[in-house]
């Protein structure tokens, strides 16, 4: 987004700061993107059919996956508030934090339906493979339709991404470079999630090349969202130390003298 990202006090718009409060808060919002993407690339990891093979290994991807979906809904929730509460509901920025958001839900939800019931977990010792678990586990319609959300919510990220680049964006020439490149980061770790996505569907059979496919799809898609959240960091110590802070962040009250002079 144009504006750095941070996290704001209240939920309503009245009380919501239209510039960020502290930067403190905003280098925690950078730091739970880079944490969030960490954690998507561990619980893909755990996809590979190698690892797979052991469902403990395969609870903790599903587990990993539930997190780092947690840690996006938060920061999106926070920077949807931020954006509405400063821009307005018509702006360019407010309907892309609503997309990331949206998508960030889908992915936590598609995330919790994917996970195995736990009274079917104690088949532990019979699972070979993440095929076996789609062929012996009987909650493919729960499993169906967490992939379906997953699919959609990368597409919703996909159109967030291109809903920044078509804004109108502010600042100085490389601040705007680095947004972009981020955003690109951003669209192509989607694109590749909602291709991973489709190997894991439950009536595909989630063959062995498949669910490989798909987890690679995963990892350097969730690579390329730390790669983004990494360029945005640096984006955002950058600009705090630039010129443009001064128009992101509030300036300090003044301090007076007890005849109004400012000292």
């Amino acid at each position: 987004i144009e504006r750095l990202r941070t996290c704001p006090g209240i939920f309503t718009r009245a009380a919501w700061p239209e510039r960020k409060s502290s930067r403190l808060a905003t280098y925690l919002i950078e730091v739970l993107d880079i944490a969030a993407a960490l954690i998507f690339i561990a619980g893909s990891i755990c996809f590979l059919p190698f690892y797979a093979a052991n469902l403990q290994v395969f609870f903790l991807g599903c587990f990993l996956f539930i997190v780092g979906s947690l840690l996006y809904c938060i920061i999106c929730m926070f920077t949807f508030g931020e954006a509405y509460s400063s821009k307005g509901s018509l702006a360019f920025e407010v309907w892309e934090n609503g997309l990331y958001l949206a998508g960030s839900i889908l992915f936590l939800i598609g995330s919790v339906l994917y996970l195995p019931p736990e009274d079917q977990a104690k088949a532990i010792n019979k699972i070979v493979s993440l095929g076996q678990i789609c062929d012996e586990f009987s909650y493919l319609h729960n499993q169906l339709l967490g992939t379906v959300l997953f699919i959609v919510g990368s597409v919703l990220f996909i159109f967030a991404a291109f809903t920044n680049l078509m804004s109108e964006q502010k600042g100085e020439l490389w601040s705007i470079r680095l947004l972009k490149a981020v955003t690109s980061c951003y669209m192509g770790g989607s694109l590749l999630f909602a291709l991973g996505s489709v190997a894991f569907l439950p009536h595909l059979g989630c063959g062995e090349h498949m669910v490989m496919l798909g987890a690679w799809c995963f990892i350097i898609g969730s690579a390329l969202f730390l790669l983004g959240s990494v360029v945005s960091m640096a984006r955002t110590v950058w600009v705090l130390n630039g010129p443009e802070a001064e128009r992101l962040l509030p300036r300090p009250p003044e301090v007076r003298s007890a005849d109004g002079v400012p000292k």
